[in-house]
């Protein structure tokens, strides 16, 4: 858990700012997904979530999809 502490907010950024942030979450939750492991994804879902939290956001949450082969 991250102790309280005074930082620019998601909402103070420039709109172009908070869009780069966003792309390399995104790029990093999209690459960990590609892993065979899980533990991959775990581990990069929990280091955007403290990312944004860092910055004032709720965090972030990855849900995973059952396929419709049966497979995980």
């Amino acid at each position: 858990m991250i102790p309280p502490f005074k930082s620019i907010s998601l909402k103070e950024m420039h709109p172009l700012q908070v869009e780069g942030l966003m792309a390399v979450i995104y790029l990093t939750l999209d690459l960990a997904s590609e892993s065979s492991e899980r533990a991959t994804l775990f581990k990069a879902e929990a280091a955007c979530d403290e990312l944004l939290r860092l910055f004032g956001a709720q965090g972030i949450r990855v849900e995973f999809e059952k396929n419709s082969d049966g497979s995980n």
